[in-house]
């Protein structure tokens, strides 16, 4: 919610206004990439970002125009079983 209001807990602003838009303007020219954005992209018409380390993989979702969105996190690596039950997991919260 930090990142989609752009306020701390105590309600201070995190960044700019430039800043924090920039974050979720789209990076590149259409021809190349409609959906990349400064370090997540779109999917499902929703801005994520996927990510994983030994033993943790995890999925973030943001509607920006809604300020809202969800979280996922799995105590398994990534591999194609958990980014298909990842991929499950979403598609139902976001009732695809």
């Amino acid at each position: 919610m930090a990142v989609l209001n752009n306020r701390d807990k105590s309600g201070s602003q995190i960044l700019s206004e430039a800043m924090c838009q920039e974050m979720f303007r789209l990076q590149l020219p259409e021809s190349i990439s409609g959906s990349q954005r400064f370090f997540w992209g779109d999917r499902n018409g929703i801005v994520a970002h996927i990510g994983a380390d030994l033993g943790i993989f995890s999925d973030k979702y943001f509607e920006p125009e809604h300020k809202d969105g969800f979280v996922i996190l799995m105590n398994r690596d990534m591999d194609s079983k958990s980014e298909n039950a990842m991929k499950g997991i979403a598609n139902r919260l976001m009732n695809i």
